[in-house]
């Protein structure tokens, strides 16, 4: 009677978190603007498609790509035949992407012989990073298919049916082509465990599709299509304690309580398994970890004193955790050289470790936002599973200890609804602003917002982002900016909507401000994730 009382807790909470993430994307679904700032271009790519045009020619001021793969721009085209090319369009295709992705880490579990109950916890306090990972698992992004395929290729690999998992690795490539790097445990494990044919038969599944895939789309753009995929972000700045300290204190504090529960874990393992001299610096080892993680703020005080030449004292500090970090990860690594892990559990660990190290790369990359730790994310959601499993199966208080650790971390996790989800106001300042484009009668440049215009009937242009990622010393298309220089400085448009009054490229020579769009407050029609831009100014030819 107990542990029935207990799995029924556990399923309701899982159940009010998946009805929470219902609630608040659903909410946001037929939210007719961008709930974050890039939706809009993701929208252009699917234009682009429905149109017959290139998704990789080269730059203009009326299209450049942004440097990912065109798998989930094809869907949302595919999507929009059916229905219309709107936001819900992309959307859904994000949202059923978001929850095969919980459907894989159940699989997952259940696989490890863990209850339904467990899966259902993991499951839950993946849902519970929504917030953490920026909200984009239900936008017009590429985040919800990859993190979808990716997942379940780990799954279907695991589970032994080798070409399935090849082939759907293959498909997370083309929706993002860094998923490629998942190849490489996935490849090695089945090496080690299941012998070299088994290895180079995922591998030939894997790689040959991903290859024809490359050589066509090579074949399609020119040539064009590596240049943005490879040589465009080979010139974007690489911000290395984003990969040391950030994203994995992201990540780690995210699910908190539960990483907190596995240092203790792993210090059980240690304790059973090591010397005595060992033991104690494995546990000194833990507790500095978990004092990183509970006070990093305060840390950061003493370490802005370090001085060093020419550089910050803030970016000082924060390598400064970088480092330490790292070190004290190595040194329990070799700590815990001592415990032995199963085939099944070494499995877990290498995937999970570079899905982890990879959002860490994503993140550290120039631009990285939260929602690059999505993989990473879900890895951990998975370890937290494994390690509930555990103290589930100990006698005494062990299920007690997981109920009141999914309920903290589950709170914790929680957001409010209405912080992400659009109001009234703002569908109606976007009304008013779509009307006001419409009495323009020539193009209208919008690079914070180029869906916009084409709502109005104005041709598309280029998206702000897409233009900072050519625009670097030494890229192969940095000289290419000259062409929306040339056509503001020749006044192809009839308006400039900017969001603030940064943005140049000619404007301020060609263009003046004449009017400035009004809203009710400072919150409507802003973005609810990423960068908070919304249309303020409207410029003319002078």
């Amino acid at each position: 009677m107990k542990d029935t009382l207990h799995h029924i807790l556990i399923y309701l909470m899982a159940f009010a978190m998946l009805g929470l993430f219902l609630y608040t994307v659903g909410m946001r679904f037929f939210y007719p603007y961008d709930l974050e700032w890039m939706e809009g271009g993701g929208l252009l790519h699917g234009y682009r498609v429905l149109h017959g045009q290139s998704l990789y020619p080269y730059p203009s001021e009326e299209f450049i790509p942004f440097i990912y793969p065109p798998l989930y721009y094809w869907a949302l085209a595919a999507v929009a035949w059916c229905t219309e090319l709107n936001y819900p369009a992309g959307r859904i295709i994000s949202i059923i992407g978001a929850l095969l992705s919980t459907g894989a880490l159940i699989r997952a579990l259940r696989v490890e012989q863990t209850s339904w109950a467990i899966a259902c916890c993991g499951a839950a306090l993946f849902l519970s990073s929504y917030e953490d990972t920026g909200a984009f698992l239900d936008i017009v992004r590429a985040d919800g298919m990859l993190l979808a395929l990716m997942t379940w290729s780990m799954v279907w690999v695991r589970e032994g049916r080798i070409r399935l998992g090849a082939l759907c690795l293959a498909m997370a490539f083309a929706a993002k082509h860094n998923a490629a790097i998942m190849g490489f445990p996935l490849a090695l494990w089945l090496w080690r465990y299941k012998g070299w044919q088994v290895g180079l038969k995922f591998g030939l599944w894997s790689a040959l599709p991903a290859l024809l895939f490359v050589g066509v789309m090579q074949w399609s753009s020119q040539g064009l299509f590596l240049t943005y995929l490879l040589e465009v972000p080979a010139h974007h700045p690489f911000v290395l304690w984003r990969l040391t300290w950030l994203a994995n204190y992201e990540i780690a504090s995210a699910l908190l309580i539960f990483s907190m529960l596995g240092l203790l874990l792993f210090g059980m393992k240690i304790y059973q398994t090591n010397s005595s001299l060992e033991r104690v610096l494995g546990w000194l080892g833990l507790i500095m970890v978990a004092g990183l993680l509970l006070f990093s703020e305060s840390l950061k005080g003493p370490l802005h004193m370090i001085p060093i030449e020419g550089v910050k004292p803030s970016m000082v500090a924060k390598n400064a955790l970088g480092f330490i970090l790292i070190s004290l990860v190595l040194f329990l690594f070799g700590i815990g050289r001592r415990i032995r892990l199963s085939e099944n559990q070494m499995f877990w660990f290498v995937c999970g470790v570079t899905a982890w190290v990879f959002s860490g790369i994503m993140r550290a990359h120039h631009g990285g936002f939260s929602n690059v730790l999505l993989p990473g994310m879900w890895s951990h959601a998975l370890f937290c599973g494994l390690i509930a499993h555990v103290f589930w199966q100990k006698k005494g208080y062990g299920k007690t200890i997981v109920l009141c650790c999914l309920a903290g971390q589950l709170y914790l996790g929680s957001w409010t609804p209405s912080t992400l989800i659009p109001s009234q106001k703002d569908t109606a300042a976007g009304d008013r602003l779509i009307a006001r484009l419409k009495k323009i009668d020539r193009p209208v440049f919008s690079p914070h917002s180029p869906w916009y215009p084409v709502m109005a009937g104005h041709p598309p242009s280029a998206h702000l982002i897409a233009i900072w990622d050519i625009d670097h010393q030494g890229g192969p298309f940095q000289s290419s900016v000259q062409s929306i220089e040339l056509a503001i400085e020749q006044q192809k448009f009839g308006a400039i909507l900017l969001s603030n009054s940064k943005v140049d490229y000619g404007r301020k020579k060609f263009y003046r401000k004449r009017e400035s769009i009004r809203y009710e407050s400072k919150s409507v029609f802003v973005p609810k994730k990423g960068w908070k831009v919304r249309p303020r100014y409207l410029y003319f030819p002078k």
